[in-house]
């Protein structure tokens, strides 16, 4: 190989190259962002456009329901479509900022505790809960114990009044039911 030059000292592995280096983080991220908002830009665009179109093919008309119709679709298609593409953006970016660094290793000497996802820093609680403990966290205050009173006396109200309804109901089939006898228009 006459045309290649080697480092001095031999061969070397090659250095890894870090996240700066890397164009799928930041630049990829970027322009996927821009080209998902000038998508549907471009989309809301085109709804509007043959909205506008549909309302001007159907204004000679005597009543304005084709034209309410058209610019209620419109609306709804717009908001719709934009609303779901920041949605989905924003939860994408949510999870991108709770997931750890691909290859991450969380450093010498580090070692993540029990009950901890190791690279996201989130505490997942312990990992081998005791048997039989109670899971909740604490005792509840005296107005977290009236809210919990008060609550059971609505749902025992409640519970009475389902079943009166329910014997009501219940007494109203038993009774005997009284035909009334149609009378004739001659008859006296």
């Amino acid at each position: 190989m006459a045309g290649t030059t080697q480092p001095p000292g031999g061969s070397q592995p090659p250095e890894h190259p870090s996240r700066s280096d890397n164009p799928s983080d930041n630049a990829v991220q970027r322009t996927r962002a821009w080209t998902g908002l000038w998508v549907v830009a471009a989309g809301d665009v085109a709804i509007a456009v043959a909205a506008i179109w549909g309302v001007v093919r159907t204004s000679g008309s005597a009543t304005n329901s084709p034209t309410i119709a058209i610019l209620t679709s419109a609306f709804t298609a717009i908001g719709t479509m934009t609303t779901a593409y920041f949605g989905i953006k924003s939860m994408s970016n949510t999870a991108q900022s709770f997931a750890p660094l691909s290859g991450a290793n969380p450093g010498p000497g580090t070692n993540p505790g029990p009950g901890t996802n190791p690279g996201s820093g989130v505490d997942l609680g312990p990992s081998n809960p005791t048997p039989g403990a109670d899971p909740t966290p604490a005792a509840k205050s005296e107005d977290e114990l009236e809210e919990d009173r008060e609550h059971a006396k609505m749902v025992e109200a409640e519970k009475n009044m389902h079943d009166r309804a329910v014997e009501k109901q219940r007494q109203l089939k038993e009774r005997p039911q009284t035909k009334i006898k149609p009378q004739s228009a001659g008859s006296d």
